[in-house]
């Protein structure tokens, strides 16, 4: 009997409180080709923009890196690396959705859904329309996990 509770407890308590994703681990950068692509497919006004503001628009995709280590998150964006954590609070067999805690985006909720390679990522930006295309450029985040997911 004290076996069985023991495989039962165990059970219970196996990954199942798991705040992070572990599909998400590792270096992931902006791809700034498909999508502006799928932008330009999604909203026919681009057709019609000027140049200046198609070249500003573009730029603002493919700088960006994110690193995931378990519950941390550090992004790298014109400048500077910049860390804070995370949690899962819903997941899928092509998604998850994760809420940011600290700095700017504390409390927030945002949707990944992985291509069905799992070699990237789509995600979703909420209030402003857009959703960003993700490219995984290496399966084991820069550091060591463990270090990373000390951090703040």
């Amino acid at each position: 009997m004290k076996l069985i509770m023991t495989l039962l407890l165990a059970a219970l308590t196996a990954g199942g409180d798991r705040e992070y994703d572990s599909r998400l681990n590792g270096t992931w950068r902006s791809n700034r080709d498909e999508t502006v692509a799928t932008e330009f497919k999604r909203d026919p006004r681009w057709t019609n923009a000027p140049p200046e503001k198609i070249e500003r628009f573009r730029d603002m995709f493919g700088r960006m890196t994110i690193t995931y280590s378990n519950e941390v998150i550090t992004t790298d964006f014109k400048g500077g690396p910049t860390t804070f954590r995370y949690k899962v609070v819903n997941r899928g067999d092509q998604f998850v959705v994760i809420r940011t805690r600290g700095g700017i985006l504390d409390d927030r909720n945002w949707r990944i859904d992985f291509t069905k390679d799992r070699g990237g990522y789509w995600i979703d930006f909420g209030a402003f329309g857009i959703r960003e295309k993700f490219d995984r450029i290496s399966a084991q985040p820069i550091g060591s996990a463990s270090a990373a997911s000390s951090q703040p």
